[in-house]
């Protein structure tokens, strides 16, 4: 059940960043799984199902993009927070992650009480990695750098940048919102 129900919410989430929210159905799902038709709305009975499942899903890869990037140098400092947050940035736009963006903007667009609770956890996360860097203010640096990278992030995934921002910009950006 647990392979049959990430493959579902992977395709669901292809499903969003490839043709937006409107196109999140459970037949359009089973379409992009390659799975028999039903197969989606079996694991989730409702599109509110399906979607508190995606926002699950995005909490999980996020978690565990922060958690590899910070696993190998546990921050310690301001420095090493602006290299895991500027790590994390070059990772969710520029890989294969970029896709995983696109698809949270657009349901954070178009559905923002859907992803309320799982916005409020994310800072909760990134409070408690500001923290052990020793940032000042880590909750309302929390909140600052939240804005910033989602701005960075809609406006790199979304084609609106003409280029990715270069990683001394970031860096340099973070590290003003951290002091």
């Amino acid at each position: 059940m647990a392979d049959r129900r990430s493959l579902v919410t992977g395709a669901a989430l292809e499903v969003l960043a490839d043709r937006g929210v409107r196109a999140l159905t459970h037949r359009e799902v089973d379409r992009t799984a390659g799975i028999p038709l039903g197969s989606t709305a079996n694991l989730f009975s409702t599109r509110e199902a399906l979607l508190t499942a995606v926002v699950e899903e995005f909490e999980r890869r996020d978690a565990a993009l922060l958690a590899a990037l910070s696993s190998a140098h546990v921050p310690t400092s301001i420095d090493d927070v602006v290299e895991t947050l500027a790590a994390y940035v070059e990772v969710s736009t520029r890989t294969d992650a970029a896709k995983l963006t696109r698809a949270r903007l657009a349901l954070f667009l178009a559905r923002p009480e859907a992803m309320r609770a799982g916005h409020r956890r994310a800072l909760e996360m990134l409070e408690t990695l500001l923290r052990s860097g020793g940032v000042p203010d880590a909750a309302g640096a929390a909140h600052r750098l939240a804005a910033y990278l989602d701005g960075n992030a809609l406006h790199t995934v979304t084609g609106v940048a003409s280029s990715h921002a270069p990683s001394d910009a970031v860096r340099t950006a973070i590290t003003h919102l951290l002091r």
